[in-house]
């Protein structure tokens, strides 16, 4: 559940894509005190670009500093998704297929119709 709470608050906070998620590092989210600074290095039209998650959001802040936490300090891959099954993180990267599928666990979990139709973009 926690891996759909971060991916929710980056995507809407920063208007991500699929594929933009998919290669974030843990280097291009840094914490600070009251916010967390977002660098997106690699996105579709080839211009990074930055955003920034603060106080004013609430819980968002303790929801990503507690996946920030979870996060293996052993994991081998820079990428900052990895998968999260029983209460903790693994060291394996979440692959495309998973990150695309978000939008539906999410209209899942919401009870909305037809939670099917809630498709990432998905990635060739």
């Amino acid at each position: 559940m926690i891996i759909l709470q971060v991916a929710l608050i980056l995507g809407v906070c920063g208007g991500c894509r699929v594929n933009e998620l998919l290669n974030l590092k843990v280097e291009d989210i840094v914490r600070y005190e009251t916010l967390f600074y977002v660098n997106l290095r690699e996105t579709k039209n080839g211009t990074s670009r930055s955003f920034t998650i603060d106080n004013s959001n609430g819980a968002y802040i303790d929801i990503l500093t507690k996946y920030e936490d979870l996060r293996l300090k052993t994991t081998e891959t820079n990428r900052f998704f990895v998968n999260y099954q029983r209460g903790k993180c693994t060291k394996q990267p979440i692959g495309k297929n998973k990150l695309a599928d978000l939008p539906k666990q999410i209209a899942t979990f919401l009870n909305l119709a037809e939670p099917e139709r809630y498709t990432g973009n998905r990635i060739d």
